[in-house]
């Protein structure tokens, strides 16, 4: 599309209450976004638009320096993307209300597969745990890593992304020029220099309570599907877990400790009907990508003495709750307990939170 044809787009997006699906079926009637743009009040009069609408195009386009606009978004090294542009994601272009107008810092591949990571910002040690293995794994299969900036998971996986070398996608609830949560402005920066921000906001829009739902359809919009590490049951994550599903886009999601508030939303979605993850091939066998991904090693770990050889015995990356390891193991609750603090001041075990363990 040419320039000009992107600034009537970018027009058109600006024009409250007119909406992407409004503007995709005009697109779908109409010549050109410029003919629309131009209509005369009494052909706009005449469209099976409701009253307020029409209002408002007659009255805002004309309020609106298509020309400024565009300068002053280049000028803030921000690029846009129209729906009508041949590098439009083209996952995107299938959902049932794909944004108009695409407004990124950085640069985003289209056609690369993306998997959206999500939850809680409220980790626990757990979900932090988990977040950040399977994002590696998801990084080393080749996949970008699609979330929301949002404190807790979504900040986790942008950060494991760009540690371990993958590009990751962060979809905003506000504007570029307004980075929400103010602490991730940093980290929007650094996602800039190797991956995309993304927001369907004009630059200086101000997040909202209705901009994050919005956002989310756009977080799982982008993807083959979305894989939910830890989620309350109140969690803004299942919001994008079910866009995903209305998408007809895969949900994944990881189990937790049961008595842990945190898994409540990620239960709750296995009990659903979404895939159960409790590593990076339970996910990719969905995906059908080609499981032969380059993984660490455990680097072996040596028992001080015999009650740690027991305890390392039993245990694994998979969660084990303490009482079960007193059960399995034998070793007094006292003593267990007294050797699990050691083990994990000296980094041999991690403490997942709930009376949780695991090997490191």
């Amino acid at each position: 599309m040419s320039p000009s044809e992107q600034k009537y787009l970018l027009g058109l997006s600006l024009i409250p209450e007119l909406g992407p699906v409004r503007i995709k079926l005009l697109l779908q009637h109409l010549h050109s976004p410029q003919e629309i743009w131009h209509l005369s009040e009494k052909h706009i009069r005449s469209l099976k638009l409701p009253k307020d609408v029409q209002d408002s195009l007659i009255i805002n386009r004309k309020k609106i320096d298509l020309a400024r606009e565009m300068a002053e978004i280049g000028a803030a090294n921000i690029k846009i993307i129209t729906i009508a542009d041949d590098n439009y994601p083209p996952l995107l272009k299938e959902i049932y209300d794909p944004p108009t107008v695409l407004y990124i810092r950085g640069g985003m591949q289209p056609n690369s597969a993306k998997i959206a990571v999500v939850g809680t910002r409220l980790m626990t040690t757990y979900g932090h745990q988990v977040t950040e293995t399977l994002t590696e794994g998801l990084i080393a299969a080749g996949l970008t890593v699609v979330s929301g900036l949002a404190r807790g998971v979504d900040a986790l996986s942008h950060r494991v992304s760009l540690r371990a070398g993958g590009q990751t996608i962060a979809v905003l609830g506000s504007g570029l020029n307004k980075i929400y949560p103010p602490e991730n402005r940093s980290l929007a920066e650094e996602i800039a220099t190797s991956g995309a921000v993304i927001s369907e906001y004009h630059p200086d829009a101000e997040a909202g309570p209705g901009t994050f739902p919005a956002r989310n359809r756009i977080i799982s919009g982008l993807c083959l599907g979305v894989l939910v590490t830890e989620a309350g049951e109140d969690s803004g994550s299942l919001i994008t877990a079910n866009s995903a599903l209305d998408q007809g886009r895969l949900v994944f999601s990881v189990p937790g400790p049961v008595n842990s508030k945190q898994s409540v939303g990620t239960n709750g979605l296995i009990k659903a009907g979404a895939k159960l993850v409790t590593d990076i091939q339970d996910l990719l066998e969905d995906l059908n990508m080609d499981q032969n991904i380059s993984t660490r090693e455990m680097a072996p770990v040596k028992p001080a003495n015999l009650v740690e050889e027991k305890i390392l015995k039993e245990l694994s990356t998979t969660p084990t709750h303490v009482d079960d390891l007193a059960r399995v193991t034998k070793i007094p609750v006292g003593s267990l307990g007294s050797t699990l603090t050691v083990m994990v001041l000296s980094g041999k075990v991690a403490d997942l939170g709930g009376s949780f363990y695991a090997r490191k």
